[in-house]
């Protein structure tokens, strides 16, 4: 029997209340999730991150570089030297001889260098891969917080097509009211008063009823701008269902975006740790040069010869000694972001578990509430279907009849409100639990 009742409460004319089509709430949040700004700037930020993964390893490439140069000495440079090096022995008086430079230089090189082992070079590529995770997690926090706003949005736009619909119901049977009130009126059976107290109703309920009009427009703009689409698009949301969909499980999932961002933010922590201590150890580079230098003293000649080669290859071992305890000061801050961060991730925990509880009592007490509001709107109408027969026998006055006509419009308000109330806290849960993507469905 109350099942029953439920359907006649919310049966309405499906007719829209433009020439629009009915978008429901899964494809708006399809749309929003391919259109919106927000995640395009996320996976841009993937992108990034990938990127650094790739720069990161590429530190272990070799690196080679050209180099090409001519240089004209205006001056000459000379070097003066003793006899000595020219195989003559003077040891009382030397003689000092001066050696001038050609005028033009030219020089051509290749530099080569390879890394064997750097330990700061491998960490680096692993704190690249922990913060490229990081870039993941928040681009599905993000899109979380996206399907529940627009899950916010499309259910606040229920309930006010829902409103709209019942005001305009009110406003109809009104204006038959007002018909036989002005049809007793003229023969004489009620006086003046009773006509403009229901043309007021009826003016008032009209007013009403644009305004839900204006607010169910803005909250359309909303749903295009959360999905980024034209403003020009025209749509309309689907009825409220008006059985209570329920949680499949109610129970706070350890994975959620927030938690994970948490941990993340640890484990990125302790990479930065590792690199930094990486710094103490030695590293081991290959290097190699191959080269010419030239010499001419007349720049018509540069490209003769007079060219003399140059081949080395060797091992650079860099051995850190003392830092003035840079990485120590390092290590220690970053010791205490640590401590920092976990506990941030012990907040986040015990909030979304206070958050979710708090959740599962409003969900239980809006479902009462719904059924509560719903009976009494059962209620409120047979009363006012009684207090009209009543009003046309001329037994009770015209006041009457329009308060109860007020308490059944009231109570099936709030049957409304508490049905929008019932599915804004079953979408907290669904968000705390993990299940969000289930309000595709509804």
């Amino acid at each position: 029997m109350k099942k029953n009742i439920l359907i006649f409460i919310f049966i309405f004319d499906t007719t829209c209340l433009f020439a629009q089509n009915i978008m429901t709430l899964g494809q708006c949040i399809d749309r929003a999730i391919t259109g919106n700004i927000l995640l395009k700037e996320k996976q841009i930020d993937i992108n990034k991150g990938v990127l650094g993964i790739k720069q990161s390893r590429d530190q272990l490439l070799p690196v080679i570089k050209a180099s090409l140069g001519i240089n004209d000495n205006l001056i000459n440079p000379v070097t003066v030297t003793t006899g000595t090096l020219l195989n003559k022995d003077f040891d009382s008086e030397p003689i000092w001889q001066k050696i001038k430079s050609t005028q033009y230089g030219e020089m051509t090189s290749l530099d080569f260098s390879l890394s064997l082992y750097d330990k700061t070079k491998i960490a680096a590529i692993h704190l690249s891969e922990e913060i490229s995770k990081l870039q993941f997690l928040s681009y599905d926090k993000v899109k979380e917080e996206l399907i529940e706003q627009i899950g916010y949005a499309y259910y606040l736009a229920q309930s006010t097509l829902k409103h709209k619909q019942l005001t305009d119901e009110n406003i109809e049977r009104l204006q038959k009211l007002s018909q036989l009130v002005n049809m007793m009126y003229s023969k004489g059976t009620i006086l003046e008063i009773d006509a403009s107290r229901v043309n007021i109703n009826v003016k008032n309920l009209q007013m009403t009823s644009k305004r839900y009009e204006m607010l169910y427009e803005n909250q359309l703009r909303m749903l295009i701008y959360l999905m980024n689409e034209d403003e020009r698009l025209s749509f309309n949301v689907s009825d409220i269902a008006i059985s209570l969909k329920s949680v499949p499980s109610d129970e706070m999932n350890s994975t959620l975006p927030d938690i994970s961002i948490a941990q993340q933010q640890q484990t990125i922590i302790q990479n930065r740790i590792k690199q930094v201590k990486a710094g103490y150890l030695p590293t081991i580079s290959l290097m190699g040069n191959a080269g010419y230098l030239g010499f001419q003293d007349k720049a018509k000649r540069i490209l003769q010869d007079n060219w003399f080669g140059d081949f080395v290859i060797g091992f650079r071992l860099n051995i850190p000694i003392f830092d003035a305890c840079e990485k120590r000061h390092k290590i220690a801050q970053l010791r205490y972001d640590a401590a920092n961060a976990e506990n941030q991730y012990t907040l986040i925990k015990k909030r979304l578990h206070k958050e979710l509880l708090d959740k599962r009592n409003e969900l239980d007490v809006y479902k009462t509430t719904y059924q509560t509001q719903c009976d009494n709107y059962h209620l409120a109408l047979n009363v006012y279907n009684v207090t009209l027969e009543k009003y046309k026998e001329g037994v009770v006055s015209m006041t009457e009849l329009l308060q109860d006509d007020i308490n059944q419009r009231n109570a099936y308000t709030n049957c409304v409100d508490a049905l929008y109330q019932y599915y804004t806290a079953r979408l907290s849960i669904l968000k705390l639990t993990g299940q969000i993507k289930e309000i595709k469905n509804d």
